[in-house]
């Protein structure tokens, strides 16, 4: 592997070792490692670092083990197959997760409710839900065309068409104004539970393709962005700053991934 790999606890060692030098920056630190101010301060106070459920010890609900444990998600056929390497295996949980959760969001809301604007008096540039489900299918599908060149399924299998919104296909939906953003009015939950399937499946066959060099070499290309994008404290840019925090949530996201990529 071209770069060490961390675990959370090393990660973690880490930074409170550099937020209890002398003159420590703790709001440069906390941006740096992806976690809060107060989170920093947290650690500083204890005295290991290894992980801690926030689940208490005596709850009314918890399930004594002798009586069985409750799966809280159900089991995906690739987990339980021993053919899938382990580092693939979570990556691919991890994609799957964001459709489970934007399904769940979705769940039993009217078209009204999916078009709302909750705050456009107040907060304007906050998005509709549906708006938010089709921009999560919308940037994969996109995002995994480019990487594998291919048409985005947007325009190769019609979707462009069957939303039919008053927009092009081009439009970049990640800077939409709010006009913009008004203009992705969801018809029917139903096709946009199937583009956000559609998008993810993609994501999945991309990723069951790739051999497992390609996976280190696109960590190392996240890893050169990040450094590259880290924002001064002082930045001014508000955009580069979230872009900055996306990369280093991805990064982390990856890192024990390619963990057991290094173990296999």
């Amino acid at each position: 592997m071209p770069w060490k790999t961390q675990s959370a606890k090393e990660q973690r060692i880490e930074l409170v070792t550099l937020a209890r030098k002398p003159g420590a920056n703790i709001s440069e630190l906390a941006r740096r490692f992806g976690v809060s101010r107060k989170t920093v301060y947290k650690w500083l106070k204890r005295d290991d670092m290894d992980d801690r459920s926030r689940r208490p010890k005596n709850s009314a609900k918890r399930v004594p083990p002798q009586q069985g444990a409750i799966q809280s998600r159900p089991q995906s056929p690739i987990r339980d197959n021993p053919m899938i390497p382990p580092y693939l295996d979570m990556l691919l949980d991890a994609v799957r997760r964001p459709q489970e959760r934007l399904l769940r969001t979705m769940d039993g809301l009217s078209l009204a409710q999916l078009n709302a604007l909750p705050v456009a008096a107040s907060a304007p540039t906050i998005k509709s839900i549906g708006w938010l489900v089709w921009h999560t299918a919308r940037e994969q599908d996109l995002q995994i065309a480019a990487l594998a060149g291919t048409e985005a399924l947007w325009t190769r299998d019609g979707w462009n068409r069957r939303f039919a919104f008053d927009l092009p296909d081009d439009t970049e939906d990640w800077r939409h104004t709010p006009a913009e953003a008004a203009q992705v009015i969801i018809r029917d939950a139903a096709l946009l539970r199937d583009y956000l399937a559609a998008a993810t499946q993609a994501v999945i066959d991309y990723l069951q393709q790739l051999p497992p060099d390609a996976f280190a070499a696109r960590l190392q290309h996240i890893r050169t962005a990040l450094d590259q994008l880290r924002p001064r404290e002082d930045d001014p840019d508000l955009q580069h700053s979230i872009l900055w925090q996306q990369l280093l949530m991805i990064t982390r996201t990856l890192e024990p991934c390619y963990q057991a990529l290094a173990q296999a």
